[in-house]
């Protein structure tokens, strides 16, 4: 009766690996319905670019401050994804704190850590949801356009008008 909760726990957490999976599984054969390009010229260039994009964030250079809220949100993802790590393993082997005892004292320090992400995430994402913020500025300050572009003048975002 005692292993109840974690077969419990290890059933639904297997169940819920299925349906990703199986819903990986329908994404790929999707991209794999595409054609293959030869990309084989100016590699150093390619992989250049895609670093750039996919790390350096290149909209951060445009808009320093959206790109600031950017590192913020996604330095909390990663970080916090550590901690759903720790939770996974607590209720699959009925532990407390699995990683306290790799961490020793800056466990509690790392744990306020991530309640520090969490606040600065919502902050984040509330300045993201409003379109211009003033600093004072005569100007609003254009942060993004995240959630939602500007309308076309036909209101359809159809690009033509």
């Amino acid at each position: 009766m005692h292993l109840l909760p974690n077969i419990l726990f290890a059933t639904l957490l297997g169940s819920a690996v299925f349906w990703f999976s199986k819903n990986v599984g329908k994404i790929r054969r999707n991209i794999l319905l595409g054609r293959d390009i030869d990309r084989t010229d100016n590699a150093p260039k390619r992989r250049a670019n895609m670093f750039r994009v996919a790390f350096g964030q290149s909209k951060m250079q445009a808009r320093p401050i959206a790109g600031i809220l950017h590192f913020i949100i996604y330095a909390s993802f990663l970080i916090i994804n550590i901690e759903v790590l720790e939770i996974v393993i607590d209720g699959i082997f009925d532990t407390h704190r699995f990683f306290a005892s790799f961490l020793f004292g800056a466990y509690d320090v790392v744990i306020s850590f991530f309640e520090l992400l969490a606040v600065a995430t919502i902050v984040t994402a509330i300045i993201f949801e409003r379109p211009t913020l003033h600093f004072g500025f005569v100007e609003p300050v254009q942060l993004a356009y995240i959630s939602a572009p500007p309308k076309d003048n036909c209101g359809n975002n159809c690009g033509y008008c």
